[in-house]
Parts: structure tokens; sequence; C-alpha cells
């Protein structure tokens, strides 16, 4: 790929959209095991705005699955101390309820 053309990660961003889905799926074949040939591949047409343009695309997605990234690990409470907090909890609406985040401190939820 020439990066003077494409940005990688414009690249991956049009590949994770619902349209970039579309064009893989397009060029799929096999049922059991799917597969996409290089050729295939090479001739699979990529919009391309201008690079200046491809970059905020990029920064952007970048930034999105980073923020991903993190919610998922904010979220992610080991389940025998979810459990606990649940049975312990006052689990009146008035209430809430406190997990501990990754660094050991508590947080409210």
């Amino acid at each position: 790929m020439d990066e003077e053309k494409a940005d990688p990660y414009y690249i991956a961003a049009f590949l994770s959209s619902d349209l970039g889905i579309a064009s893989l799926k397009s060029i799929t074949v096999g049922a059991t095991i799917p597969n996409i040939g290089v050729g295939q591949l090479e001739k699979l047409l990529i919009p391309l705005p201008p690079l200046e343009r491809q970059q905020e695309i990029s920064e952007r997605y970048q930034k999105a699955k980073d923020e991903l990234v993190l919610l998922k690990l904010r979220t992610t409470v080991p389940w025998p101390l979810f459990l606990h907090q649940v049975r312990n909890a006052d689990m009146s609406p008035s209430s809430s309820m406190s997990f501990p985040n990754q660094a050991g401190s508590s947080e409210q939820s």
C-alpha cells in the first residue's frame, strides 16, 4: 500500500464499516472456510478521499477504538467481587454501589 495515497488506519476504518464489510463479503469465496484471494483483494475498490480527510477519519477511528478498549476495561468487574458487592449492597433506589477500579481505589457506579 502506498502510504502517500492511503492512510492504513483509514483503510482499516473503511473495512470495518458496513460498506467495507459488504465489499469484503462480495469477494469472499467458500462456505465452510471463507477466504479471499489476493487477486480479488487487489481488485477491491476503496473510496479514497484526499489524504488529509483520510487522516481525520483515521484519527476518529483510532480514538473510538481506544475508547472502546478503555470502556471494556472499566466495566470488567471480577465475578466473585461483583457477587460479593451485590449480596452486601443496599439495593434501595437512593443508594449507589461502589466497585474498585483497576488501581484498587473505589469508584461510584
